[in-house]
């Protein structure tokens, strides 16, 4: 597999939900290491995480909803890979990972020289939508040209994905905060480059469950999530994911 560095951004609000996120990271994944950046932990992480303080807070206040960009952009300027797959705490992984369809789009984004971003996740919109713009070992690359269909596709969606790290340096704007960074990122990569492009591929390289659906309309109220998704876990997963989900969310299965 080609060199990697796997990302996971949040804060310490949201530390709980890595306790499944490692757990099912580490048995659809395997032994990767996982990076947490964050503003201050808020207690252990998994064996599979490791912690990392997002650069330019060094206090432990990270205010990712207004600055989300700003700590990302110094994050992934001391990386030394060139592609970072990065996630959300709340991305939790649902089956095996196929290992052979995120190699083949790792070396289709070294080799191809344009692409910013490679969507992992099939819980996404491109069929129908998407055309075929290389194949390796019978796995598709394809790009969505609708970008307003294709919103979890076309741009610099925060859905789980490989991102060419100094191309996503060039796109995110300091002050960009946690959503801004999908819509205005996207809309900056058409105008700045429109010669850039994100691609997916048939199959995905995996399944994810989205857990705290609700997030981003709640805190664009200033109140925080209170329910937490585990439909599409096995019955297993969600066995073992119930024990770390605090009592105060609501469990939708």
């Amino acid at each position: 597999m080609a060199d990697i560095a796997f990302v996971v951004f949040g804060t310490h609000e949201y530390q709980w939900a890595l306790g499944p996120f490692g757990h099912l990271f580490a048995k659809y994944w395997g032994d990767e290491t996982v990076t947490y950046v964050g503003d201050r932990l808020a207690g252990p992480l998994p064996d599979n995480i490791e912690f990392m303080r997002v650069p330019c807070y060094s206090e432990g206040v990270w205010p990712w909803r207004h600055w989300f960009g700003n700590g990302v952009r110094e994050t992934l300027k001391i990386l030394g890979e060139d592609l970072a797959a990065i996630f959300l705490p709340d991305d939790w992984i649902r089956r095996p990972v196929q290992s052979d369809v995120v190699d083949a789009m790792a070396r289709h984004m070294l080799e191809a020289g344009n692409v910013v971003r490679g969507n992992l996740a099939d819980d996404t919109n491109l069929e129908g939508h998407s055309r075929t713009v290389a194949t390796r070992e019978e796995i598709e690359i394809v790009v969505c040209d609708d970008v307003h269909h294709c919103g979890n596709e076309a741009g610099t969606a925060l859905s789980p994905a490989l991102w060419d790290r100094k191309k996503l340096i060039d796109i995110l704007e300091p002050h960009w905060g946690l959503w801004a960074t999908e819509k205005l990122g996207t809309e900056k990569m058409a105008r700045k480059y429109p010669d850039w492009i994100s691609v997916g591929t048939r199959p995905a390289a995996l399944g994810r469950v989205n857990s705290i659906r609700d997030g981003q309309r709640r805190q664009a109220h200033g109140e925080p999530p209170k329910r937490v998704w585990v439909e599409g876990l096995s019955e297993e997963d969600r066995r073992a994911v119930r024990a770390m989900i605090p009592g105060k969310y609501d469990i939708v299965e």
